[in-house]
C-alpha cells in the first residue's frame, strides 16, 4: 500500500503545533497549579481571616463586656454622687439653718449689748459729769476752809510771838493745806516759821510731797550759808577731789578765812597743808591747819582770803527735842540741807538726834548742824552705830570759849 507522502512544512507545522500544545498544556497545568495555589491561599486566608475576625470578635465582646461594666460602675458612682449631692445639700440647709439661727443670736446679742453699752455709757458720763461737779465744789469748798483756817490764824501769824507763828504754820498744814502752810512761813520767815518747816518735813515720812516742799522751802531759807560749806583734803591728795576717801565736810565761821570741821578730819594726817574746794564754783583755796582738839572733837583750818559768807555758831545750849537740820554732800555732789531732824539726847560735849529717813546722803562728816535760826549748834561726826536713822555731833557752845581764848578767834 503506498503511503502518501506527507509534505514536509506539513510535518513541521505539526511539529510545531505539538511543541505549542505541549507548551499549553504545560501552562495550562502551570496555571492549574497556580490556580490551586491561589485557592489554597484563599482558602488559608479564609481561614485566617475567620479566625482574626472570630478574635476580633470576641476581642471586642470582651470590650464591651468591660464597656458595659464601666457603664454600670459608673452608673453607681453617679447615683452614689447623686446621694451624696443631695445629702450634702440637705446638709448644707441644715447648717444654713444652724448658721442662721446662731448669726440672729448674736446680731440680737449685739443689738441688745449696744443699747445696754449706751445706757451704761450715759450713766457713767452723768456719773462723771456729777463727779467733776462734786469735786469742782469739794475744791471750791477746800479753798473756802483754806480761806477760812488763814482769816482765823492771821492774828498768830502776825504776833511777835515766835512759838504762836509755830504753831499757827503748824495748824494752817491742817487746816487748809502744806503748801499753804509753806507758802505762808516763806512770807513770814521767822524762826517760829522756819521752826513749823522743819516739823513739817520730819512728820511727812509717808508723803513725799510734802517732805519735798518742807526741804525745798529749808533750802530756800539757808540758801545764803550753802556757799559757806565747802570740802577739804590733803594738798597730797587732791586728785579726785569730791570722791576722795580722804576729803571732808567744813564751814566758814568768820569772813576773815576761818573754818571748822570734825577733828577726823586730820586723823593718820602727817601735814598741816590742805586744799578747800568751794562746790559752787569750782574754786580751790590753799588752807592751813591752825589747830585740832580731840576732846571737842573739832579742826580748825584757814584761809588767806576773804569770804562772803559765814554761819554764826550759836552761843547758847541746845535743848532736847529741838528741830535741827545739818548740810553735806549730796549724791549729786552739790551742798545743799541734807537731812533734818530733832535732838533726842545731850551731854556735856555732844548731842545726839534722829533724822528724817526719807533723807540719806553721804558725806556729811564735818558738817554744820544748825538749829532753826540757821545757827550751827554742833559738827557732825557720825552715824551711830547699830542705831538706824541716827547721828551724833559735838556741841560749838563748848568750843567757843576754846576758840576765843585759845586760838584768838572773835566769835
Amino acid at each position: 500500500m503506498n503511503i502518501p507522502k506527507i509534505p514536509y512544512f506539513i510535518f513541521i507545522f505539526s511539529s510545531f503545533q505539538l511543541t505549542i500544545l505541549v507548551a499549553l498544556i504545560t501552562q495550562v497545568k502551570t496555571t492549574a497549579e497556580n490556580i490551586d495555589q491561589i485557592e489554597n491561599q484563599n482558602q488559608t486566608m479564609e481561614k485566617n481571616t475567620a479566625k482574626i475576625e472570630g478574635q476580633e470578635i470576641e476581642g471586642l465582646i470582651k470590650k464591651i463586656g468591660i464597656l458595659e461594666k464601666e457603664i454600670e460602675t459608673t452608673k453607681s458612682e453617679q447615683e452614689k454622687i447623686k446621694k451624696d449631692i443631695e445629702n450634702s445639700q440637705k446638709d448644707i440647709w441644715d447648717k444654713l439653718s444652724i448658721i442662721s439661727t446662731f448669726v440672729s443670736s448674736v446680731i440680737l446679742v449685739m443689738i441688745g449689748g449696744i443699747f445696754t453699752f449706751l445706757f451704761q455709757w450715759k450713766e457713767i458720763k452723768r456719773q462723771t459729769d456729777e463727779s467733776v461737779k462734786q469735786l469742782a465744789t469739794k475744791k471750791e469748798t477746800i479753798r473756802l476752809q483754806e480761806l477760812e483756817a488763814i482769816i482765823k490764824l492771821l492774828p498768830l501769824l502776825s504776833s511777835k510771838d515766835e512759838k504762836q507763828q509755830e504753831m499757827a504754820i503748824l495748824s494752817m498744814k491742817i487746816l487748809a493745806s502744806t503748801k499753804v502752810a509753806i507758802e505762808f512761813a516763806s512770807f513770814i520767815s521767822s524762826q517760829g516759821t522756819n521752826e513749823a518747816v522743819a516739823k513739817i518735813a520730819n512728820i511727812s515720812e509717808d508723803s513725799d510731797e510734802d517732805y519735798k516742799l518742807a526741804e525745798n522751802e529749808l533750802n530756800t531759807i539757808f540758801n545764803k550759808y550753802l556757799s559757806a560749806v565747802v570740802l577739804i583734803f590733803p594738798e597730797e591728795k587732791s586728785d579726785d577731789k569730791r570722791n576722795n576717801k580722804n576729803s571732808f565736810c567744813a564751814f566758814y565761821i568768820t569772813n576773815d578765812g576761818y573754818l571748822i570741821s570734825a577733828y577726823k578730819s586730820i586723823v593718820n594726817q602727817t601735814n598741816t597743808s590742805y586744799k578747800v574746794l568751794n562746790i559752787d564754783d569750782g574754786q580751790e583755796y590753799n588752807a592751813k591747819l591752825i589747830a585740832s582738839n580731840k576732846e571737842l572733837q573739832i579742826s580748825v583750818f584757814k584761809i588767806e582770803e576773804s569770804v562772803l559768807y559765814s554761819i554764826p555758831i550759836s552761843k547758847n545750849k541746845p535743848f532736847e527735842n529741838t528741830q535741827i537740820l545739818f548740810m553735806g554732800l549730796t549724791n549729786e555732789n552739790t551742798i545743799r540741807v541734807s537731812s533734818i531732824g530733832k535732838i533726842y539726847k545731850l551731854d556735856s560735849r555732844d548731842l545726839w538726834y534722829e533724822r528724817n529717813p526719807k533723807n540719806n546722803y553721804r558725806g556729811t562728816t564735818g558738817s554744820p548742824v544748825l538749829n532753826t535760826k540757821g545757827e550751827v549748834v554742833g559738827v557732825h561726826q557720825a552715824a551711830v552705830l547699830g542705831k538706824k536713822n541716827q547721828g551724833w555731833a559735838s556741841r560749838v557752845d563748848t568750843t567757843i570759849k576754846y576758840l576765843n581764848t585759845e586760838l584768838n578767834i572773835s566769835i
